[in-house]
């Protein structure tokens, strides 16, 4: 397959302050009209290894490759997007990542680039010199004890098993139960909303996760019952799916009639993808050992966390 484009590092003496990145950035001329121009690649690249890693090293583009190239790192399309293949040798060592980025999404290059670069040069050091910033403070805390007093609901009811996120709010899963709350744990509408859902009983259903879904709506997900149920607190509405095998990790609303569901059976990572009806489902395969989390940022693309 031809490489349609190339970037071509090498590392020169460090000065006094750390290592500089040389970088030799070429693009074939069939790639003109699909990826950002040189000048947008080297301007990206540079600005954000500045950002992110400047303490660390510095990175500069040259003109031409030096005798002893270092790493290399090719751009070749695939169906439906464009492999990133990196190989960073430092003295015998060697190392070699493959990212994949979205034949639509050709601003990724910069990111995943930048990434990737900085990925093989700590971890050939033991990520050594690359040392974690300090953990966020605490904001808010909840306990069980608290929320007993508030809902009503007996201890075995009050074990948290999963999260979903909806416009500023925070649901937490329970095994029959559901609850929403602001960031800070706060009473809110909501708040109310579920507790008058619930006054006739819990759930039926064993849940495994939550998701938050259109229009007000909950999507209460069971393993063990493989079912998803559509619920309106508000409306009162219900409308269960038969969800055959649904996995118990991770779940996400890809859009309003998505739900994005990790599968790990059969010694491969996998996404299920339920739609409004059973009909609907599809199975996307994931390049990792154990897939644990998923999310979707706001550009659409989404992000499994390779736990193996």
């Amino acid at each position: 397959m031809p490489v349609l484009l190339a970037l071509v590092l090498f590392f020169s003496p460090p000065p006094a302050g750390g290592d500089t990145l040389h970088v030799r950035l070429t693009i074939a001329a069939e790639l003109a009209g699909s990826v950002p121009g040189i000048d947008a690649l080297q301007a990206g690249v540079g600005a954000l290894f500045a950002r992110e890693y400047g303490r660390f090293a510095d990175i500069s583009f040259d003109t031409a490759a030096g005798a002893d190239t270092a790493t290399v790192v090719t751009l070749s399309r695939q169906v439906g997007g464009i492999d990133v293949s990196t190989d960073l040798a430092d003295g015998s060592s060697t190392r070699t990542l493959t990212s994949s980025v979205p034949a639509r999404a050709p601003v990724s290059l910069v990111s995943t680039i930048t990434g990737d670069i900085a990925f093989l040069f700590f971890s050939l050091r033991g990520f050594s010199a690359f040392p974690l910033a300090s953990p966020p403070s605490l904001s808010a805390t909840l306990q069980a004890d608290t929320l007993q007093i508030l809902t009503g609901w007996g201890s075995a009811d009050l074990e948290p098993i999963a999260f979903a996120e909806s416009e500023g709010q925070i649901t937490i899963c329970f095994p029959h139960r559901f609850l929403t709350l602001d960031p800070l744990f706060r009473i809110t509408a909501e708040t109310i909303r579920d507790l008058n859902a619930q006054a006739g009983g819990p759930e039926p259903l064993q849940l495994s996760g939550i998701a938050a879904g259109r229009r007000n709506e909950l999507l209460l997900l069971s393993e063990r019952e493989g079912r998803i149920v559509r619920l309106n607190p508000r409306l009162g509405t219900r409308q269960p799916v038969a969800a055959p095998g649904l996995p118990g990790v991770g779940g996400r609303m890809l859009d309003p009639d998505t739900l994005a569901v990790l599968s790990n059976t059969g010694g491969s990572a996998r996404i299920v993808l339920y739609g409004a009806s059973p009909s609907n489902r599809r199975t996307l395969t994931v390049l990792a050992a154990y897939a644990s989390a998923l999310s979707i940022d706001p550009e659409g693309n989404l992000w499994v966390w390779d736990a193996g």
